[in-house]
């Protein structure tokens, strides 16, 4: 298989490109090709290992950089178009434990997902403003997903970064930012086209006392101060 995965670090998240890179090459899907690709407004900043294909973008202020992920994806979606599959993760991520073939969607026409551990047992926040594209009945609500990781088949994929992009641009038309940004457009998409889920192993919060989330950890989201990276 050929396999790529996108973070992307503008500002001062380029910070944390070491970090994520020493975990995918030593975890992520090691018997396979496979390309960490880090899209950044810096590409010549030292701190992303020589490994790592960059891609140029611009920073926005906040939130434009979790709002506008899947914008930035489609603006180098040809340098995708020759793997199997793409999956996209937070910067600020370890990947700490084996990331395999447990992932992939079985349906070429799928993606997968990551349950918020925050939402595991309990509602999640979705959208409930009609005027936005991202908007979902609560009640109608089954799961409610984290942004932080998810991929699929390529084509799959891709597909879907245009569909929230779009949505987004439409809200942004209406002058209107859904609650949680790019992620309450994530959970609306997947409640229209059902992804294939993953435990919150993949988006294991850094520091969480582990009886009341009794997974194994395979992928940790660091903890940080927002206020010094949200510019």
């Amino acid at each position: 298989m050929k396999i790529g995965l996108i973070a992307i670090a503008t500002g001062k998240y380029t910070h944390f490109i070491p970090e994520l890179y020493e975990g995918f090459k030593n975890n992520f899907f090691v018997n396979d090709e496979r390309t960490l690709f880090c899209i950044t407004d810096n590409i010549t900043d030292s701190a992303i290992p020589k490994e790592v294909v960059t891609l140029q973008t611009t920073h926005e202020p906040w939130p434009g950089p979790t709002l506008k992920r899947y914008h930035k994806i489609l603006e180098h979606e040809d340098a995708f178009k020759g793997y199997d599959y793409i999956f996209m993760i937070d910067a600020d991520m370890l990947i700490v434990n084996k990331v395999d073939s447990e992932i992939l969607p079985k349906d070429y026409e799928k993606v997968t997902g990551t349950l918020h551990p925050g939402f595991l047992h309990k509602p999640g926040t979705y959208e409930t403003n009609p005027i936005s594209t991202a908007c979902i009945d609560p009640l109608k609500g089954q799961f409610y997903y984290a942004g932080a990781f998810n991929g699929g088949f390529t084509r799959a994929f891709l597909n879907m970064c245009r569909v929230i992009a779009n949505n987004i641009d439409q809200d942004l038309v209406k002058n209107y930012i859904a609650i949680w940004n790019d992620e309450s457009h994530l959970n609306k998409y997947y409640s229209e086209h059902p992804p294939k889920r993953l435990t919150p192993e993949y988006c294991y919060p850094q520091h969480v006392n582990f009886d009341l989330l009794p997974f194994e950890k395979r992928i940790i989201a660091i903890t940080k101060q927002l206020s010094e990276y949200q510019q």
